[in-house]
């Protein structure tokens, strides 16, 4: 099939939305599709053009602008409706449209020709309104951002034949929705993320301690993810043991804000901060950890949970959205009452007291990933839905 996934986001293999995006468009070329992805350039130029990416994928990227709410993650395109036509006119016809949480003009100049042509359109949102609001400055503004990002999401996807969102969670958290609708994970690659043993420095690496319990969050560290309240969990656990560190992977718009958080409570003995690492030290770090910890009330479905549970991580994380599903009803960890970092910090120490108990967990987290969320699934899955768009 010839498939063109529109989405305003794609550094290739940056950020989480992104690497869903890598996931599906690597596994849809891999079972023979035809893909090609239309999107934001990720820096400043004159005029669209087009890249190859080593799996075979056509990227054709647009010119565009950092986004204004959002400047030092995000960029969007300014009027494409020309370089889309123009594209448009250069191509094969497609035989599904699919959109990447639609809320821009790029999307919108898509759309209009693919009605006009009469091809399927299927949208996928990834986004919550607050991965926008909580990372602004605009405060007082933020429930108008959220209520206009909702409207206008919605508002589209309401226009598609077929939505998508990772989690059922996801989907119940978008209400207004008019279209038939479905639930497919982002998929994972369990064969990568799977429990072994870490090379033999990683410890010595990162400066961490191999006699000490270790508890791990990876991701951005944007507002969103709200990892001042991991910090405030370490600040509680440190009060009455010293067997804790925490490791903080990744990096983002708060850092320096989390780092002086972390000076302030005179907390640099416990909490560590590696910056960005590569994946296969991610990988080792997650392999040395007993408790990986997500307070983030904004997770549609949260990757960086999803390779801790494939490395045999429990998971302790926020009672919001869809990161309760993680937990498979307490097989594979615990759901704290968000944002309440006593409770966070009490659910890490009930896993690390109980080795028994947290062995078991990891066990099941295991098989739990491999048997719901294999990039091969997500990949058939995807594959079956636009095979009945374009039939």
């Amino acid at each position: 099939m010839r498939i063109l996934i529109v989405s305003e986001v794609y550094d290739h293999g940056v950020g989480g939305v992104q690497r869903a995006l890598d996931t599906l468009v690597s596994g849809l070329r891999a079972a023979g599709d035809d893909v090609t992805v239309m999107t934001s350039a990720s820096h400043s130029l004159r005029r669209s053009h087009t890249e190859t990416l080593d799996n075979g994928a056509t990227v054709h990227k647009i010119v565009s602008v950092p986004y204004p709410l959002n400047p030092r993650n995000n960029r969007v395109t300014l009027f494409p409706q020309r370089a889309v036509q123009r594209f448009w006119r250069m191509q094969p016809a497609f035989d599904v449209v699919h959109y990447m949480t639609p809320a821009s003009w790029l999307h919108t100049s898509v759309r209009e020709l693919a009605t006009r042509h009469q091809v399927p359109q299927m949208s996928t949102n990834h986004t919550m309104p607050e991965n926008i609001s909580m990372n602004t400055h605009l405060a007082p503004l933020s429930r108008a951002i959220d209520w206009g990002a909702r409207k206008t999401i919605v508002g589209f996807m309401n226009s598609s034949d077929l939505v998508t969102a990772p989690t059922q969670a996801a989907l119940d958290s978008t209400p207004g929705l008019r279209v038939p609708a479905h639930a497919v994970s982002n998929g994972l690659d369990v064969e990568y993320y799977r429990p072994g043993t870490p090379r033999t420095d990683i410890h010595t690496a990162y400066k961490l301690s191999p006699d000490k319990h270790t508890i791990i969050y990876t991701g951005r560290l944007d507002g969103e993810k709200r990892v001042d309240l991991v910090i405030d969990a370490a600040k509680h656990l440190a009060r009455t043991r010293d067997d804790v560190q925490f490791v903080i992977v990744g990096k983002g718009l708060r850092m320096n804000e989390l780092q002086a958080k972390v000076a302030r409570h005179h907390l640099k003995r416990v909490v560590r901060f590696t910056g960005f690492v590569s994946e296969d030290d991610k990988r080792d770090l997650l392999r040395i950890s007993d408790v990986f910890v997500m307070a983030s009330p904004a997770e549609f479905q949260c990757i960086s949970a999803l390779e801790a549970l494939a490395c045999g991580v429990p998971v302790v994380v926020a009672g919001r959205v869809a990161l309760p599903e993680l937990t498979d009803g307490g097989r594979n960890g615990l759901v704290f009452t968000y944002p309440d970092s006593a409770d966070c910090a009490a659910k890490i120490a009930e896993l690390l007291d109980d080795e028994p108990r947290r062995r078991a967990m990891a066990d099941a987290a295991r098989t739990w990933v491999v048997d719901n969320h294999s990039i091969a699934a997500t990949i058939e899955a995807y594959r079956r839905l636009y095979r009945e768009l374009a039939r």
